[in-house]
């Protein structure tokens, strides 16, 4: 990705980045089991629904168990369809002033965090040379996620830097 049209004048790129496909597109693979748990009772809801249209004559029961089934449909594959496309475009970079993160599916978001404001960063191992940074600011709204990267450890050092600097100048 070109951050040159994101950065503000003088400003320097010192590192950038985008997360591993699989790890990214995986990452919440605890829905899908959740989904698979599901299924089963959203068919008894589903058959319920057919035996209470020949009892009640009610239509409504015949398509709100649909909603169950689409909710189980998106459990089991949607979320892992939408992370592979929102992995598209998602990109990170940490800059001399800013980290800023874009990516998102069906909507592209962009955000940025001043690395003054920066005062905490957590590194949560996602496996051999793969990590997500939990990236914290000032303020309690100020969270970013550096997502399943690849070799982090430059990301890191570079945060680490930051955060020391910014603790030793009295900058929480």
């Amino acid at each position: 990705m070109d951050w040159q049209v994101h950065l503000e004048e003088g400003e320097q790129l010192r590192w950038s980045g985008r997360p591993a496909p699989r790890c990214f597109t995986f990452r919440h693979w605890i829905h899908s089991l959740f989904g698979l748990l599901l299924l089963p009772l959203v068919w008894l809801w589903l058959d319920g629904g057919q035996a209470l249209v020949q009892s009640t004559g009610n239509r409504l029961w015949e398509w709100l168990p649909w909603l169950g089934v689409v909710v189980v449909l998106y459990l089991l594959c949607g979320h892992l369809v939408r992370a592979r496309l929102a992995w598209e475009s998602t990109f990170y970079a940490i800059t001399d002033r800013h980290i800023l993160t874009t990516g998102g599916w069906p909507i592209n978001r962009r955000r940025q965090m001043c690395l003054a404001e920066l005062r905490y960063f957590k590194v949560i191992p996602r496996g051999a040379d793969l990590g997500s940074l939990l990236i914290s600011g000032n303020q309690a709204h100020q969270k970013m996620v550096f997502a399943c990267l690849e070799h982090p450890q430059r990301a890191i050092e570079l945060l680490e830097k930051v955060v020391h600097e910014n603790m030793s100048t009295g900058t929480e």
